[in-house]
């Protein structure tokens, strides 16, 4: 066998075992957040959520800005809802309502804004999950008063 031939074996064969071992291996699913709607407040600026990704074995920051002072927030969490649900007095509640869990309250500061954090386990069946979230804040004040935030849509990876 020539000198050519041989290396041309090689690099045939390399390929060989690098197709078989990435049809082995499956990419890593990558962490997201999107944003989903927007939100509403019958009597200010619609409150608006955002976080960073949710990335598996770590801590996840959530930041509610724009909230009534006199408000307590709560994060809604579910699936998203193929169809939002709008309310009597505006908005819409974009997680699918038969699915919902609610944490909180969290207290609104001063500045308008709430702060909370999550870690999330190292749990490597979480990957590619996808699950929404959405800030609802009611009144101290007025039990008719509500605001609601955007949604996140959030896709636990790496």
């Amino acid at each position: 066998m020539s000198r050519k031939t041989a290396q041309q074996a090689i690099v045939v064969t390399i390929i060989a075992v690098a197709v078989t071992l990435g049809s082995s291996l499956q990419a890593q699913t990558a962490a997201s957040t999107t944003s989903i709607g927007t939100g509403h407040a019958s009597s200010a600026v619609a409150p608006q959520f955002l976080s960073t990704r949710p990335v598996i074995g770590s801590t996840v920051s959530m930041i509610g800005i724009h909230c009534p002072v006199d408000h307590v927030a709560y994060v809604l969490v579910g699936f998203r809802s193929l169809k939002p649900t709008q309310l009597p007095k505006g908005g819409f509640i974009y997680l699918d309502p038969s699915l919902l869990l609610m944490s909180g309250p969290l207290p609104i500061t001063s500045a308008e804004t709430f702060v909370s954090s999550v870690v999330l386990p190292d749990e490597p069946g979480l990957e590619g999950v996808t699950i929404a979230l959405q800030v609802l804040t009611l009144s101290t004040v007025d039990a008719t008063e509500y605001a609601l935030s955007n949604a996140l849509e959030w896709t636990f990876g790496y």
